[in-house]
């Protein structure tokens, strides 16, 4: 692709698929090769303070990275590119629905085989971003989750992800309260200026309230701003649909004891034995 090319000239926007605070993802095609990108544009106006200048550099230093392990599951960047309102990133397009649109569009329960997929599966890719490239993504939630028409599982939403400092992963770079704050791990939600501190177990925390959403169509609590302060209460428990074991486990994902969370590999392995012992 050109480096110099006409955005109005070569790409042509073709659907809306996602808008939140800091920017806007559309599906587009680069005309000339008729390929189809998946772009994030931000507007410049966003990019007011420092703190959000260094997100920004960032998201595309962990992208880079990601792009250049050639890893399947996560969306691959192309390119980097600014006219005088955006700026854009041009990126690999997955096909598919987030796990939001799949809840959504069913009246019956997911099925547990399926949850059971989508758990392991999204605990591989953090495996991957935790114990490989020593990065917490810091927004697993379901709209950010997509599945294609072959149940692949793939993560997306890289805006507020960050590098862990070093090898043993307690550290991060860029610390601050980021999330949604109805998937947020309670270390990060409830933070004061001297105390924050958070590993990688923040995105297993989400994870567990993404699969109880999965299970539920609603959180295991709700999250609201109460004068001034976050407050979350219990829903009513549920769960009843699926086997006592998978329930177990997906309530250990979302402890708020972040020592009695398992790390995406000891989760993957605790999950991986649960199915073997079932099958026994």
């Amino acid at each position: 692709m050109s480096t110099n090319f006409s955005l109005s000239n070569e790409f042509e926007f073709e659907k809306k698929m996602f808008v939140d605070h800091t920017g806007e993802i559309f599906k587009c095609k680069h005309k000339p090769s008729n390929t189809i990108y998946s772009v994030r544009r931000y507007s410049e106006n966003v990019f007011t303070s420092f703190e959000a200048e260094i997100d920004f550099i960032r998201e595309k230093a962990i992208l880079f990275d990601i792009t250049k392990r050639n890893y399947k599951n996560i969306p691959k960047l192309y390119y980097c590119f600014e006219d005088n309102s955006y700026r854009y990133l041009l990126m690999e397009y997955f096909e598919g629905k987030t796990l939001k649109e799949l809840v959504e569009g069913k009246n019956e329960n997911i099925e547990e085989n399926l949850i059971i997929h989508i758990l392991k599966e999204t605990l591989k890719i953090l495996s991957f971003l935790h114990d490989e490239c020593f990065v917490i993504h810091r927004n697993i939630k379901p709209s950010n989750i997509i599945i294609d028409k072959n149940n692949n599982i793939k993560l997306i939403g890289f805006h507020l992800a960050a590098y862990l400092k070093n090898a043993k992963k307690v550290l991060v770079t860029g610390k601050s309260p980021k999330g949604s704050k109805d998937y947020a791990a309670p270390e990060i939600l409830f933070w004061n200026s001297d105390t924050l501190d958070y590993d990688n177990r923040c995105d297993i925390f989400s994870l567990g309230y993404s699969i109880y959403y999965l299970m539920n169509k609603e959180l295991p609590t709700q999250t609201k701003i109460m004068n001034g302060k976050v407050v979350r209460t219990d829903n009513q428990l549920k769960n009843n649909n699926y086997s006592p074991w998978l329930i177990q486990f997906v309530q250990s994902l979302y402890s708020n004891d972040v020592n009695k969370r398992p790390t995406a590999s000891n989760a993957l392995k605790i999950l991986e034995n649960n199915l073997n012992n079932k099958h026994h």
